[in-house]
């Protein structure tokens, strides 16, 4: 029989990235012996979700809080492995392609120009001139992707596009893949 917990919480978080960091939080405390199939986790309106598959003992059930209670403060994903904090001009938006533009900064990336090619994305944006980036990570930050295709550096700076820009840009280079319609591996070489 499953067992579900709920627990409002003040902030708002975002995506697939947060519940997998808490899911993982969840099942490293000791008392908590359930494994990665028997638990899942999301967020939807200011509730945290968390099903097991069978009941928590009255220990597993006072972790499980705890692990809530220690996030509710200070709800910001973790960056995944691999994300890169870096410094940006606050015109740079989540889901951007971006390139190093100066040290410790990034700026949008365009296939016009082969000095200014991708280095990564922005999972992030934790502060308007901060960006969270990686180069190899699911995404889930965008909108009508096609499931399957493969999305390039558009000339359009910080863009991705669905097919290799046309001729007038000055080089081609694939960022990932759509994995469903709001989710894009990131595979940034």
């Amino acid at each position: 029989m499953a067992d579900a917990y709920y627990f409002p919480i003040a902030d708002t978080v975002t995506g697939n990235v947060w519940e997998d960091l808490l899911r993982s939080q969840i099942l490293n405390q000791p008392s908590i012996t359930k494994t990665l199939r028997d638990v899942f986790v999301n967020y939807d309106a200011n509730v945290i979700r968390v099903v097991f598959l069978s009941a928590l003992s009255a220990a597993e059930q006072t972790d499980l809080a705890g692990v809530i209670a220690a996030h509710d403060s200070s709800l910001e994903p973790s960056a995944p492995p691999g994300a890169t904090s870096f410094t940006c001009p606050a015109t740079v938006a989540v889901g951007d392609a971006v390139y190093v533009s100066a040290a410790d900064v990034v700026d949008k990336a365009t296939s016009l120009d082969v000095a200014k090619a991708a280095i990564g994305l922005v999972l992030d944006k934790p502060s308007a001139t901060t960006a969270i980036v990686v180069d190899s990570s699911d995404l889930p930050v965008f909108a009508g992707l096609l499931p399957g295709e493969s999305y390039f550096l558009g000339t359009v700076a910080g863009s991705i596009v669905a097919s290799a820009p046309p001729p007038s840009a000055a080089f081609t280079q694939r960022l990932g893949y759509a994995k469903n319609a709001t989710t894009l591996k990131a595979q940034v070489v």
